[in-house]
């Protein structure tokens, strides 16, 4: 029986070094544990109270706007998302600011949970907390909650309702949490309405919002057209798409080295980012993307000096990040594969949320830099998001962590091809044909292959017959 041939022999490295920096590796990994298990999503952003503001108010200007598509497409939006304008939606908003109130000891937040839930008629909950907060609550909070009152609680005309305006003005930031009250008190005292311009822009607003969720949606579902396309292409025509690319599976580099060089990579990529990050101070463009630079730059140059240039590789090369010529068309087909998996998969963890109420923190989708930034700095998050961040992450794990297991873990077998009639013309092609290494297994047809270990990986029959 043919074997593959053996990794290249291992390199010796100083165990200190490599146990200091799998110590680093494991203190970030505990930080990020307990700072997730104890620590709010709320402070990993910067303006937390104008944030969630904002988006209280896009979301209910988006419900104001809803009611006019037809009935046929709200049905659709109920199967697609069924948190789309339910009373869900408004829930987690409350539960949200209850706790920016709790942790930032915000009063702004504290007041839109009364008028968020008495937007939506609870007025017996609204009742109960305004009498406790005008007796016993300090700073802004009485007269809040007094304006609460008179806005939705107190029968009759208000008295003094312009002083009662100007105190809104004054105690709450501009948007669609002021506007109701001051609409509220406005249309009690019979007063012109105050924010007959705001109301047009709110509702113009809401209608854009309405046709740019309708575009996303018309975009995932042409995205999940062409991915079932391509899946279908998988599942009829897999004999072209064992192999899109030139990369070795298993690497050819051994387990140790493999692994040192991932320890090692990793932790001094914790240093350097720390380093730089409390060092430097870089503009919020720069942040985003070089911080992924940062963190991933020692180990693609460990990789390369280790496990690379000694057996006289490239790294673009053996990690298949260049495909060969004729293979973008399988390529492309994986691709949408994966992107219609993903798609689904999203789709599937959401409903079972849904279901299930699993919890769900607007902070940890929130970013900034895409709402207030400038253009700039916006381009270069999108970036970073989209791309850079994703290769990094991808090139750390599939190519040198996952790489480096597969060569401990045997993965699954390709699959059996069909025996030549002649035992002699099986035996020639496989000492003829090079092999090539793919997900679990070698076949001839190709000039990859050289680094697969004889103890845990074995050759496709057409490749394992014995000469006469």
């Amino acid at each position: 029986m043919l074997t593959p041939p053996e990794a290249a022999p291992s390199q010796r490295f100083r165990s200190g070094f490599t146990i200091f920096c799998g110590a680093v590796l494991l203190f970030g990994f505990g930080f990020l544990i307990l700072t997730s298990l104890f620590f709010s999503p709320i402070h990993g952003v910067r303006s937390p109270e104008r944030a969630l503001s904002l988006l209280s108010g896009r979301t209910m200007e988006f419900r104001n706007a809803l009611p006019t598509a037809p009935n046929w497409e709200r049905a659709f939006y109920r199967f697609w998302d069924p948190v789309l304008g339910s009373e869900r939606e408004v829930e987690d908003l409350v539960d949200w600011h209850r706790e920016l109130a709790r942790v930032a000891q915000d009063t702004t937040a504290a007041a839109a949970i009364l008028i968020l839930q008495a937007e939506q008629g609870r007025l017996e909950e609204v009742r109960s907390q305004t009498d406790r907060w005008v007796e016993y609550s300090p700073g802004n909070l009485p007269h809040l909650s007094r304006l609460i009152q008179v806005a939705y609680l107190q029968a009759g005309s208000p008295e003094e309702p312009e002083e009662q305006l100007a105190l809104t003005r004054e105690l709450l930031p501009s948007g669609w949490l002021r506007n109701r009250l001051e609409e509220r008190i406005a249309r009690k005292a019979g007063l012109p309405d105050p924010i007959a311009g705001a109301r047009q822009e709110e509702s113009e607003r809401g209608l854009r919002l309405l046709w740019r969720y309708r575009a996303l949606t018309l975009l995932d579902l042409f995205t999940l057209f062409l991915c079932a396309t391509a899946a279908f292409l998988f599942f009829t025509r897999r004999r072209l798409l064992w192999k899109a690319g030139p990369a070795s599976l298993p690497p050819r580099w051994d387990w140790g080295t493999g692994m040192t060089v991932v320890i090692r990579g990793l932790g001094l990529g914790i240093l350097l980012g720390l380093a730089v990050a409390f060092m430097l101070e870089l503009p919020d463009w720069a942040d985003a993307v070089l911080t992924y630079l940062f963190w991933t730059l020692p180990l693609v140059i460990l990789a390369r000096r280790h496990l690379f240039l000694p057996q006289g590789l490239r790294l673009r090369q053996e990690l298949g990040l260049l495909p060969p010529a004729g293979s973008w068309k399988k390529l492309l087909v994986l691709v949408g594969v994966a992107c219609g998996a993903d798609e689904l998969g999203s789709w599937a963890i959401f409903l079972a949320g849904t279901f299930f109420r699993w919890p769900y923190h607007w902070a940890e989708s929130f970013e900034e830099n895409l709402i207030w930034a400038g253009p700039l700095t916006a381009g270069a998050t999108v970036a970073s998001l989209a791309f850079i961040a994703p290769f990094f992450e991808e090139l750390i794990f599939r190519g040198f962590l996952y790489g480096t297991l597969r060569r401990e873990c045997p993965g699954p077998r390709p699959p059996e091809r069909r025996r030549s009639s002649s035992p002699w013309r099986t035996a020639t092609a496989s000492r003829a044909s090079p092999r090539s290494c793919g997900v679990g297994g070698c076949w001839p047809g190709s000039t990859r292959g050289a680094g697969v270990s004889s103890a845990r990986w074995r050759c496709t029959p057409s490749a394992t017959s014995s000469s006469p």
